[in-house]
């Protein structure tokens, strides 16, 4: 069953970590990005990895056809802080790697 429109950025995405989930955030409220999400809980590629920023920290990314969320659970496992990079065009191989590099560099 394929998750994204596309294939190609998909079959990257899967061989880099990332797997089959939903766009569902652990974290809701003022403080998050969530309210800007068009498409909660829709199906899309995840991928929970460490924070570049801080190693103790959880960086959860999820992909979708036309959107990108991130969520950073800190070592207390509370919220640290969220991103939302909407993507009207859609989301492919090579802006991936940008939204993932706008992500890991704020």
């Amino acid at each position: 069953m394929n998750v994204l429109d596309d294939l190609q950025l998909e079959q990257y995405l899967l061989r880099n970590g990332f797997y089959v989930d939903k766009l569902s955030p652990r974290f809701y409220g003022e403080e998050t990005c969530v309210s800007d999400i068009q498409n909660l809980h829709a199906p899309c590629l995840r991928l929970d990895t460490d924070d570049p920023r801080n190693g103790d920290h959880t960086l959860c990314i999820f992909v979708t056809d036309t959107e990108v969320y991130a969520e950073v659970q800190n070592d207390y496992r509370s919220f640290e802080r969220s991103y939302y990079i909407p993507a009207p065009h859609g989301v492919n191989v090579i802006n991936i790697v940008e939204y993932i590099n706008i992500i890991i560099r704020e």
